[in-house]
């Protein structure tokens, strides 16, 4: 006894050998021994911890496993299966080793962690059912609204849904600037109003950074929710018809913004167009002076510039004119004005428009060795006069003597570019000394009678030049014609002209001719004379006599009635029955019963131009303007 304790003794022919019971091992010295399973035997006791025993080991597991069928694991509870009434009104998740009970919305979890509570929102939530009423439900809650109250689409609270008036404006505790029309409260408020109220009462809207905002407004300014929820943009210019003044109101995503008409910008506020002044802009007329408008402005041009397309003062083209079509040559535009130009060799003449020839002679412009003589828009070197041209560029002197009819009633001397006259006796030269005049005296006839010379007491006594230059008929007792204005005689007679003297002095012939302007009054004028006629005549054509004037033929007619033309006047009448006015001009009535100018025997009745005769009662008219008795 004792052999092989822990196990069986099996008998051997010489021995014994021991055979171990299960859990233990046979040792070196035959003995069984207790094998420590914990140690040798892996992967036993998950989850839980092993214990050796004598021959074997025991799985100790923690709460929420428990021994597996072969009693070597710790396998987890399902509690949510294997256990009953495991988190009511909730949902079990099984957990490795435990579970986890999960509660549905409007519920939390009892102290056990094994049952989901109802929570009563009406005393948990803040601000819950604003304007309303919180009614607790199972899992929830419910906002009972008063009437014209709409609940929230999140249930969360009531929102005043009646029309009402908005305010703009809140001061001294008073609403301001009301808009027109009725709006909601989210309407009013959730576009940046001050105030909203209903029946005459003001409350302020809430600010953004309060809890009540984020109820009324939970999308923001500009944003209301519908009745699903979803967020709609607020038409603040439907709502605000008045919110962009002098302006045009846009919505966009949210809010709104102000564009102004033409003429208009925005002020600080973004909500007031207010009118621009263009004349602040630098050169808002060019050449004009700015004068601001509402919503415009208008331009006063200068001389020389109108409204271009966009109001700014433009030149004017004043070549494109009729006016300055009148340059003779070409217009040159400037800015407000224009010129006229010439072309070379011409100026422009002291009336602005016409061109003139510019004497290069008198200008450094010509280089002419002798003299120059000025051409139209040009100029030409010559020999001065008494030379002719030799060659290129030579000048000869001209012997001005050996010319036919040079000096006459004289001697000639030629002289370097020149010559000379010395005159008979009778005659005397000139102020140029190159001819002979007649000195002597005579009568002068200032017309002919049937071609023929008629001396009279009041003839002039003149030289042959005083008389001939004044366009005189003859000269002399010999009646020497005095020759044509058109003639050859006349040009050396009166080298300058009619009228002058052939020093060029003027000719008085007011003076020398007495019997000029008959019935008028001779003035003299340089070269000639003209006549200034008494009334009654007038100037012949050529302004040298005075003729009668036809009254009578003048429109319109100078009488009423009847005229008759007479020297330098005339005379009016009258139809018989009319005298002339004291006027001379106009006739009245003669009245021949006032003044006796009738032969009625009874009652003289006058008429226009005439009279009748009535007789008195008993009596008749008899021939003529009698009356007998009846």
């Amino acid at each position: 006894p004792g052999i092989c304790r822990n196990g069986t003794c099996i008998n051997t022919p010489g021995s014994h050998k021991c055979h171990c019971n299960t859990g233990f091992t046979l040792t070196p010295t035959g003995e069984c021994k207790d094998i420590d399973e914990c140690v040798v035997m892996i992967g036993i006791c998950t989850n839980g911890r092993c214990v050796n025993t004598q021959g074997g080991f025991t799985c100790q597991c923690p709460v929420g496993y428990t021994l597996s069928s072969d009693r070597q694991q710790c396998r987890d509870i399902d509690e949510c299966l294997e256990l009953s009434a495991m988190c009511d009104f909730g949902t079990c998740q099984n957990t490795e080793g435990s579970y986890i009970c999960t509660c549905p919305k409007g519920y939390q979890l009892a102290p056990n962690g094994r049952t989901c509570l109802d929570i009563n929102e009406c005393w948990t939530l803040t601000n819950v059912c604003l304007d309303g009423t919180c009614e607790n439900t199972e899992g929830g809650f419910r906002c009972n609204c008063p009437f014209g109250f709409d609940v929230t689409p999140d249930g969360m609270a009531c929102i005043d849904s009646r029309p009402g008036t908005c305010y703009d404006g809140f001061e001294f505790g008073r609403c301001i600037a009301p808009r027109s029309g009725n709006q909601t409260k989210p309407e009013c408020c959730c576009t940046k109003a001050s105030a909203w109220g209903v029946s005459g009462q003001c409350n302020l809207c809430p600010l953004e950074d309060n809890a009540a905002f984020d109820v009324l407004c939970p999308g923001g300014y500009g944003f209301i929710p519908d009745k699903t929820g979803a967020f709609s943009d607020v038409n603040e210019c439907r709502v605000n018809p008045g919110l962009c003044v002098n302006g045009i109101c846009i919505n966009t995503d949210g809010s709104f913004r102000c564009e102004c008409r033409s003429g208009f910008i925005l002020d600080s506020s973004g909500r007031n167009c207010i009118d621009k002044d263009e004349c602040r802009e630098h050169g808002a007329c060019g050449n004009g002076t700015c004068v601001n408008t509402l919503g415009a402005f208008e331009c006063s041009c200068n001389v020389g510039f109108e409204p271009g397309p966009h109001e700014k003062c433009v030149d004017i083209n004043e070549c494109n004119t009729i006016a300055a079509n009148q340059c003779a040559f070409r217009c040159a535009n400037l800015p407000g004005t224009y010129r006229c130009v010439c072309p070379m060799g011409y100026k422009v003449a002291t009336d602005q428009i016409h061109c003139e020839d510019v004497d290069e002679c008198e200008t450094p412009v010509n280089k002419c060795k002798y003299a120059c003589k000025n051409a139209v828009g040009s100029f030409l070197c010559v020999c001065p006069e008494g030379f002719t041209q030799v060659g290129q560029d030579e000048c000869r002197d001209i012997d001005e003597c050996r010319k036919p009819g040079v000096c006459e009633n004289g001697r000639c001397y030629n002289t370097q570019g020149g010559f000379r006259c010395e005159c008979n006796p009778g005659f005397q030269t000139g102020a140029d000394g190159k001819a002979c005049y007649d000195r002597r005296q005579d009568y002068c006839y200032l017309s002919l009678q049937g071609g023929r010379c008629v001396t009279t007491q009041d003839l002039a006594r003149l030289t042959k030049t005083e008389c001939c230059c004044a366009l005189s008929a003859a000269w002399g007792r010999s009646c020497e014609r005095c020759p044509p204005v058109t003639s050859v005689s006349f040009s050396k007679l009166c080298s300058q002209g009619p009228g002058l003297t052939p020093d060029g002095k003027d000719i008085d012939e007011c003076a020398i001719m007495p019997g000029s302007c008959k019935n008028g009054r001779c003035l003299n004028t340089m070269g000639s004379f003209r006549c200034v006629c008494d009334k009654g005549y007038k100037t012949d054509v050529d302004g040298k006599r005075c003729v009668d004037v036809n009254e009578c033929r003048q429109d319109p007619k100078p009488c009423e009635f009847t005229c008759s033309n007479t020297e330098g006047s005339f005379v009016c009448g009258c139809p018989p029955g009319y005298v002339l006015n004291m006027d001379g001009l106009t006739c009245r009535d003669l009245d021949e019963c006032t003044t006796m100018r009738h032969d009625c025997v009874g009652t003289c009745v006058n008429t226009p131009g005439s009279f009748t005769c009535e007789c008195a009662p008993g009596f008749r008219k008899s021939r003529g303007n009698g009356c007998d008795d009846i």
